[in-house]
């Protein structure tokens, strides 16, 4: 294999790793770019629609309808038009994930030990009151990501089969957070042994690790990593950020469910997913015991928002088709949000999740709409990790913050050595635990062979 061919395996390799690619896809354009160069320098591989995989993976921007050849030099090839979108995806997500790492390493950590810093000050007044941002704007990353899982979840689900997917969404899911928990463990651990952090005041409800939890016995972690750990109410957690996790997991159960029926009908396997959806807020908010459940599931909505979002991109559905879809979540969403929060979305100060709720919601929608024909590297590299990073931000930055504000440094410091720690443990974890869990995941999927169906 000559270095100009490995260079474009190794790119489609990349963007396999990050889903820009399902394994069928890779292999076709793995097989299009090597008969290319066999054909000699001045041939050219064209891309009809529908041949870099299977159905519906070469018209996700329906701007672009025209195939592009093979490029060297840009991902902008036969797979120009789910690159662009992919694109807008991989950008949303590193966005999202700074995002809370901000809201938490600056806010969060400045509220648990009652401190002040002036560059959040002048974000609260210049952004967080105006635009009525809630939780320093931690909530609205958390939208953007169940819109981007929303999106993704479903394209990847239309060209895999329920094995595939069910098996590569939990070496997706599961090997990063036993990760993050371990490294949970020990930085609480050498938080409560340094008394540095415990040292200093804080807000009642707050442990040793703003966002880890006080209690560091084995169960809580066990619990934490099946993600039970949120039921009953009270019963403590690892790592405050994993509650959408849950949520993320109930999207992927129902997605396998409807797996089939979604090839045969996007419109009406979506409805059912819907209907699903409002049978089960029902169900909680009708029981007394059912609220806590209430709590995450309502949030689905978000997740099959992005559903209905790509599907629309994808021509899959139609327009009329998809503003009524998106009424009826809209409408649904705001009354059980209603009955579950009294009053929370009618506030008119900044404690309202209501305007960060349209701000994620526009502001996907409008980069959708972007063509993107490559992303820089920066951005590249932050979606690359977003996962990591929102995992591991807590128990690490918080350690590096703590340590060295109790050491006399300035904050401005800490919140920089505490990001930079964050963001080298989220490249660790993403080099060393997703990557390497993802390939053992095509591999025990390609002892079975293709096309093995499973439902």
């Amino acid at each position: 294999m000559s270095e100009s061919v490995a260079d474009e395996v190794t790119k489609l390799e990349g963007l396999r790793d990050r889903e820009a690619l399902t394994s069928a896809e890779f292999e076709s354009a793995k097989a299009r770019v090597i008969a290319s160069a066999a054909k000699g320098p001045n041939s050219a591989v064209k891309a009809r629609p529908g041949q870099a995989g299977t159905r519906g993976s070469a018209s996700l921007l329906h701007n672009d309808l025209s195939p592009e050849p093979y490029s060297g030099g840009h991902e902008t090839d036969s797979l120009t038009r789910q690159r662009q979108s992919i694109h807008f995806i991989h950008l949303l997500r590193g966005i999202a994930a700074l995002m809370v790492m901000w809201s938490h390493l600056s806010g969060y950590w400045l509220y648990a030990y009652n401190k002040t810093w002036k560059l959040q000050t002048l974000w609260d007044k210049v952004i967080v009151i105006p635009l009525h941002i809630y939780q320093n704007g931690g909530d609205l990353a958390v939208i953007v990501f169940f819109l981007v899982s929303g999106y993704i979840i479903t394209h990847v689900s239309l060209k895999e089969t329920s094995t595939e997917f069910g098996v590569k969404r939990i070496f997706r899911i599961f090997p990063p957070l036993a990760g993050a928990l371990a490294i949970a463990f020990v930085c609480e651990t050498i938080a409560i042994h340094l008394h540095a952090i415990g040292e200093m005041p804080r807000a009642p409800t707050v442990g040793v690790l703003p966002g880890v939890g006080a209690n560091t016995g084995f169960i809580i972690y066990l619990r934490s990593f099946f993600l039970i750990n949120w039921f009953p109410a009270g019963s403590g957690y690892a790592l405050i950020q994993t509650w959408t996790l849950l949520i993320e997991v109930m999207f992927y159960v129902i997605t396998i469910a409807l797996i089939s029926y979604s090839r045969r009908s996007p419109l009406g396997s979506t409805w059912s997913m819907f209907c699903i959806w409002l049978l089960a807020n029902m169900i909680l908010l009708a029981s007394p015991s059912g609220h806590q459940g209430e709590n995450y599931v309502i949030y689905l909505a978000f997740l099959i928002l992005g559903r209905v979002l790509y599907l629309c991109h994808d021509r899959k559905l139609g327009v009329a088709q998809a503003t009524t879809l998106i009424s009826a979540l809209a409408l649904c969403f705001v009354l059980f949000h209603t009955v579950e929060f009294p009053g929370l979305l009618g506030a008119s100060d900044w404690q309202s999740p209501a305007a960060g709720y349209l701000i994620a919601v526009i502001a996907f929608i409008g980069l959708m709409q972007v063509k993107i024909d490559r992303l820089p590297r920066p951005f590249v590299f932050f979606g690359d990790i977003s996962y990591s990073l929102y995992l591991l931000h807590i128990p690490v930055g918080m350690l590096i913050i703590g340590v060295l504000y109790n050491a006399g440094m300035p904050f401005t410091v800490c919140f920089c050595a505490g990001a930079a720690g964050s963001i080298g443990a989220a490249y660790i974890s993403y080099r060393f635990v997703e990557v390497p869990f993802q390939r053992m995941a095509r591999r025990l999927l390609a002892k079975r062979g293709p096309g093995v169906e499973v439902t």
